[in-house]
């Protein structure tokens, strides 16, 4: 077995890194099983929406930034102090 974090001094992977925001949408999406396809694509939409405004904004697009910020709440304010 193989243990992987992504917190740390010596992390250096991103799985995100330098890929469109399809392939972004589709790494993170396949990290789960799926029964109802609806959600699935609710699920898709919002993700390439998170990440197009972080990367607006100037944040690293990485596992750790795209968990903090999938909330409405914290992307809300993103955008709110973006826009100001």
């Amino acid at each position: 077995m193989k243990l992987f974090s992504m917190r740390g001094e010596n992390c250096n992977y991103n799985p995100l890194y330098s890929v469109g925001y399809s392939l972004k949408k589709d790494r993170v999406i396949e990290l789960r099983e799926w029964s109802e396809a609806h959600y699935r694509k609710l699920a898709e939409g919002y993700l390439q929406t998170v990440f197009k405004i972080l990367e607006v904004c100037k944040i690293n697009v990485n596992l750790i930034n795209v968990a903090d910020y999938l909330g409405r709440g914290k992307l809300r304010s993103l955008i709110r102090t973006h826009s100001q």
